[in-house]
C-alpha cells in the first residue's frame, strides 16, 4: 500500500521544511504540479543527534502536511540521509542560516551525500522564488574547505544560474571573486595541469574546479587553456579544453579550427566554437558555418551558444535578427527554442 503511491503516481515529491510555532513544518507537493499525496520515508538528522548512517524511516509522511517536535529552534536539520530516499526538499531561510552556519564551521560532520544535496536543493528554491540569492552564494562560500570531489560536482546546478541571471556589473565582479576565492586554493594544491599517477578521483576534482573557474572567465584558467591549445598547433602534441581556450582565442587559432572541423568532419566541435568572448568573430564563425550544416546542427549550435556568455547571446541573436527570414524558413517554423530570450 505505501509503494502504490509511487507505482501509481507520475513525478515525485518535494517538501518543504521550515520552524512553525516551535515546531518543524512539513508540505508535500508534487513536483510539476498535481494534488497527489505521496507515502514518503522520512530521515533527517540535527545538530544534537547528527547520525547520517540511520537511513529507516524516523516516520512516514502520508498526508500533504506533518509536524515534528522537540527540535532544538537553534538546531540546524538535514532531511533524507544519504539521498536514501526518492524525493527533494527545500528549506525555510531560518533553517537555511542554521546550515549555513554549520557548513562554515564544521562542515564534515554533514555526510558527503547531503553536503552534495543541498546546492539541489538551493537550485531548486532559487528557482522557484523561495529565497533570496545571498543565500546561495553563503552556500558556495564554504566550498573553500570542501574537498569531496562528489560535492564539487554538484555545484555547476547553482553557478549556472548565477552565470544566467545574475547582471553583467559589479555584482558579477563580485561573483567572479566569490568563485576564485573557492577555488584558487584546490587548484594550488592540486595543480591545473594532470601529474603522472594522480588518482581518478583528483582528475575528476579538477575538472569540476576547472569548469567553475574558467566558466566564469577566470584569467587563470583561461590562460593556462589557451597556452595548452597554442602547444597544440605548434606541436600537435597534447590536452586542451577547446571551449575555454577558445574563448582568448584571435581570429587566425579560431579560424584553424573551424578549418579543421571541416576537414575532419567533426561537427560537434560547432558547440565549443561558439566559446569565443569575440563577437566579430563569432558572427563570422556564424556566417561562414550557417549554410554548410545540418539544420539539427544549427537549432542546437544557436541555442547552445546562447548559454556560453553574455557576448555569444547577444551575437547569437544578433546573428538571427539579420537573417531571420532566411533561417525561420529553414526550420520550417517560428524559431521557438528561442523563446526563453
Amino acid at each position: 500500500a505505501i509503494m502504490s503511491t509511487w507505482e501509481e503516481q507520475a513525478g515525485y515529491p518535494r517538501v518543504h521544511a521550515e520552524w512553525s510555532d516551535g515546531k518543524i513544518h512539513l508540505e508535500q507537493s508534487r513536483v510539476g504540479g498535481g494534488d497527489e499525496i505521496y507515502s514518503i520515508p522520512l530521515t533527517f538528522a540535527t545538530k544534537m543527534t547528527p547520525d547520517f548512517e540511520e537511513t529507516t524511516p524516523a516516520m512516514w509522511m502520508n498526508s500533504k502536511t506533518a509536524e515534528i517536535e522537540g527540535i532544538n529552534p537553534t538546531d540546524w536539520i538535514i532531511f533524507n540521509i544519504k539521498q536514501s530516499g526518492y524525493w527533494q526538499v527545500s528549506y525555510s531561510e531560518g533553517l537555511w542560516k542554521l546550515i549555513l552556519e554549520a557548513l562554515k564551521t564544521e562542515h564534515d560532520i554533514i555526510d558527503k551525500f547531503n553536503r552534495a544535496e543541498l546546492f539541489t536543493s538551493m537550485q531548486n528554491s532559487l528557482l522557484d522564488g523561495e529565497i533570496q540569492a545571498f543565500y546561495g552564494l553563503e552556500l558556495m562560500s564554504y566550498l573553500e574547505e570542501d574537498r569531496r570531489r562528489f560535492v564539487w560536482e554538484r555545484v555547476e546546478v547553482v553557478d549556472k544560474i548565477f552565470r544566467k541571471f545574475l547582471p553583467r556589473d559589479d555584482t558579477y565582479v563580485q561573483y567572479q571573486k566569490l568563485v576564485d576565492k573557492i577555488t584558487e586554493p584546490h587548484l594550488a594544491n592540486l595543480g591545473l595541469a594532470e601529474y603522472e599517477g594522480e588518482t581518478v578521483a583528483e582528475t575528476n576534482f579538477r575538472n569540476s574546479l576547472k569548469d567553475l573557474s574558467c566558466g566564469n572567465l577566470l584569467p587563470n584558467c583561461l590562460n593556462f587553456e589557451y597556452k595548452r591549445l597554442i602547444s597544440f598547433i605548434e606541436t600537435g602534441k597534447g590536452d586542451y579544453d577547446l571551449c575555454q581556450a577558445m574563448r582568448l582565442a584571435d581570429p587566425e587559432v579560431h579560424n584553424y579550427f573551424v578549418d579543421k572541423m571541416f576537414n575532419e568532419k567533426n561537427f560537434e566541435m560547432l558547440f565549443d566554437l561558439t566559446c569565443s568572448l569575440n563577437r566579430d568573430i563569432l558572427m563570422r564563425f556564424y556566417k561562414r558555418v550557417w549554410d554548410k550544416i545540418s539544420t539539427g546542427y544549427l537549432r542546437l549550435m544557436l541555442t547552445w551558444s546562447t548559454e556560453q556568455s553574455p557576448v555569444a547571446m547577444n551575437a547569437t541573436l544578433d546573428f538571427i535578427k539579420e537573417n531571420y527570414d532566411e533561417i525561420n524558413k529553414r526550420f520550417g517554423c517560428c524559431m521557438s527554442f528561442l523563446n526563453v530570450y
